[in-house]
């Protein structure tokens, strides 16, 4: 992960902030039940991963320990949903 970082400057810069940390390590982390991640080299492949995992894929996961995911629809109706705000 560290080696990744320093690799790819636009995504090593967010690892400054800590909150952009834990997030890339949410995001980014080894999971036994999926391939390993690596990083995007833009930012903005790495936000979409993010705000993917906080509308849903990583919440029943960390809660329970389970991989349980929500329906595969259930995160681009949210995205569509908060498109309409913005």
């Amino acid at each position: 992960m560290l080696d990744e970082l320093r690799h790819k400057m636009a995504v090593g810069g967010m690892a400054q902030n800590p909150l952009l940390a834990t997030l890339l390590c949410l995001a980014f982390s080894p999971n036994p039940s999926r391939l390993p991640l690596s990083f995007p080299l833009r930012r903005v492949e790495v936000y979409e991963r993010m705000l993917e995992g906080l509308l849903g894929e990583w919440g029943q996961a960390k809660a329970t320990g389970t991989d349980a995911r929500p329906p595969r629809g259930l995160i681009p109706a949210k995205l569509r949903l908060l498109e309409e705000w913005v």
